[in-house]
């Protein structure tokens, strides 16, 4: 699979591989999706993208990109609202890295994680000090 786009010289070609590299820390910054069945580590720089780009396919339709991202949605959120939200982060960063267009973009939301829990909310709720 190879994406591509015309310039006046000629087409540029992009590997698939290149567009999951670019889509994943896309995934990765965002505050309420993650892969599926992935360990958050503590700071972003420590992620594995790698294993971030195993949710991520790719394919081209006359040299644009398809892509189908497999999520999980942080529990509580409006799911719709976010999901539009990340697949325009990832458009966006297709477009500005590679050039390439997006045909289509599916964000599969395969499961839910439940919210991090703040220790603070935790201690309002009991209604006492310690």
């Amino acid at each position: 699979m190879v994406c591509y786009y015309e310039t006046e010289l000629g087409r540029v070609y992009i590997g698939a591989d290149i567009v999951r590299a670019v889509i994943a820390p896309e995934i990765a910054k965002s505050r309420y999706f993650r892969p599926m069945n992935y360990v958050v580590a503590d700071k972003p720089e420590e992620q594995d993208l790698r294993q971030l780009e195993r949710g991520i396919q790719v394919e081209s339709e006359d040299g644009r990109v398809v892509a189908k991202v497999h999520v999980e949605a942080q529990y509580g959120i409006p799911i719709n609202k976010e999901a539009e939200a990340l697949a325009g982060d990832i458009r966006q960063a297709l477009k500005v890295s590679t050039g390439l267009e997006v045909a289509n973009l599916i964000v599969n939301v395969d499961g839910v994680y439940p919210a991090p829990s703040e220790p603070n909310a935790r201690k309002a709720r009991r209604g006492g000090r310690r």
